[in-house]
C-alpha cells in the first residue's frame, strides 16, 4: 500500500513539474447506485454508495488527457440488526483517458468531455454478502466509461458507470455521479 501511494505522489510531482497548465492534482467525490447482483447482495440498498479519491491530470495534447487516481468506495446496508454485516469496500489504482469534445488550444475550457479507464480493484465482501460467515477479500480488475462537463477551471461534474467481476456470481455494476475538484 506505501508502495503504491509513493508512486502515485511521485507520478503527481513529475505531472506538477511539466510546463503545460494541463498538470494538477485533484480529489473526486462519489455518490453511486449499485445494479444487478451487486444491489442484490447488499439486501436492495436503498441509498447511495460513497467514494472519494486523490488524483494527478495531465494534458497529452490534442484534446486527450490522462488521469492516474487511488480512491475508495464504500456500499452499506443499513440494516439495524447487530452482527449484520452487508457491506461492500474497494479500494481501486486506475488509469484514465480523457477526451475534450472542445478543445480549443493549450488552456482548459469548459465544456463536455468523455472519460474512459481500467483500474485494479481490491474487494473486501462482508460475512453476511459471502455466506460463509466471513469477510472476503478478492482483486479483480474493473472499467469505467462516463461522461463529464468541466463548469469551472477548478471544478467539473462527472457522470460515469463502473462494470467488472468481483466474484463468479457477483458483478459490480455501479451508476456514478461525481464532483472532481482540482488544485
Amino acid at each position: 500500500m506505501r508502495r503504491i501511494l509513493a508512486c502515485f505522489f511521485a507520478l503527481a510531482t513529475a505531472l506538477g513539474a511539466q510546463d503545460l497548465e494541463p498538470a494538477s492534482l485533484g480529489i473526486q467525490g462519489r455518490l453511486s447506485l449499485p445494479e444487478g447482483s451487486f444491489r442484490d447482495a447488499l439486501g436492495g440498498l436503498k441509498g447511495p454508495g460513497l467514494g472519494l479519491s486523490l488524483y494527478g491530470q495531465m494534458d497529452l495534447g490534442e484534446g486527450w488527457r490522462a488521469r492516474v487516481a487511488l480512491g475508495s468506495d464504500l456500499w452499506t446496508k443499513g440494516g439495524g440488526l447487530p452482527g449484520e454485516d452487508r457491506e461492500i469496500r474497494a479500494f481501486h489504482a486506475t488509469v484514465e483517458a480523457i477526451y475534450v469534445l472542445r478543445d480549443e488550444g493549450p488552456h482548459p475550457v469548459l465544456g463536455p468531455y468523455l472519460v474512459a479507464g481500467l483500474g485494479a480493484y481490491a474487494w473486501s465482501l462482508g460475512a453476511d454478502i459471502t455466506g460463509t460467515g466471513e469477510t472476503r477479500r478478492v482483486t479483480h480488475a474493473a472499467g469505467t466509461v462516463g461522461f463529464g462537463w468541466r463548469i469551472a477551471r477548478n471544478l467539473e461534474l462527472e457522470a460515469r458507470f463502473l462494470g467488472g467481476r468481483i466474484d463468479p456470481g457477483l458483478t459490480a455494476a455501479v451508476v456514478m455521479g461525481a464532483v472532481n475538484l482540482r488544485f
